[in-house]
């Protein structure tokens, strides 16, 4: 859980400055009261797309280009975001595995050729 918590607090420190100073703290006691029940990933994926609804209103209210610190932070958090979905997409349940042996249903050789064989002996 430590590793977790990590990178919870990682995630916390892209918002920007104004809105981690008010609500870092917070969001990291809700984080370790609800982290058993919910999961890291679950917790870290509500964080990342916390961080992009703060970034874009933060744009918008600036009314400013991206920079290159702004455009830095959304390819890692793209790159956590691909990460946890695809963590997400890992099987929980182990598929069933076939049998190990099966019976061969073995046919005559007459009803798949629907021509004669000259010269040849089918075994009967």
């Amino acid at each position: 859980m430590n590793a977790g918590r990590s990178f919870y607090r990682a995630v916390l420190r892209m918002h920007p400055v104004g809105f981690r100073e008010r609500f870092a703290g917070e969001m990291l006691w809700i984080f370790d009261e609800t982290v058993a029940e919910v999961g890291v990933w679950r917790l870290s994926a509500d964080a990342v797309m916390s961080v992009v609804r703060q970034r874009v209103a933060e744009r918008d209210e600036a009314g400013a280009a991206l920079g290159f610190g702004t455009v830095a932070q959304a390819a890692v958090v793209a790159t956590f975001a691909v990460a946890g979905f695809f963590a997400l997409l890992q099987q929980s349940v182990p598929l069933p595995t076939p049998p190990k042996t099966f019976a061969v249903r073995r046919t005559p050789l007459d009803l798949h050729c629907d021509y004669a064989l000259r010269g040849v002996k089918r075994a009967r």
